[in-house]
């Protein structure tokens, strides 16, 4: 995680450090055979929605998105 701040932009690669929140729930189901609930599917759903929006958010800011779906 260090390197990759050192290359990229923090705004971008910051919002993937949250991922480790999707896939705890789902190592806790694979190992421990825990239980998810609604709100762990809820939360899930909203930290991979923001971090597909934000590097959306700055790959459209830098012009890398195609021209035809800028707005």
């Amino acid at each position: 995680m260090v390197k990759t701040l050192q290359v990229g932009e923090a705004s971008v690669i910051q919002p993937f450090s949250y991922l480790q929140l999707v896939f705890g729930p789902i190592t806790g189901v694979m190992v421990f055979s825990e239980n998810i609930d609604l709100i762990i599917i809820l939360r899930v759903i909203v930290v991979i929605d923001s971090s597909l929006f934000t590097t959306w958010c700055e790959s459209k800011k830098k012009g890398l998105v195609c021209a035809n779906k800028c707005v």
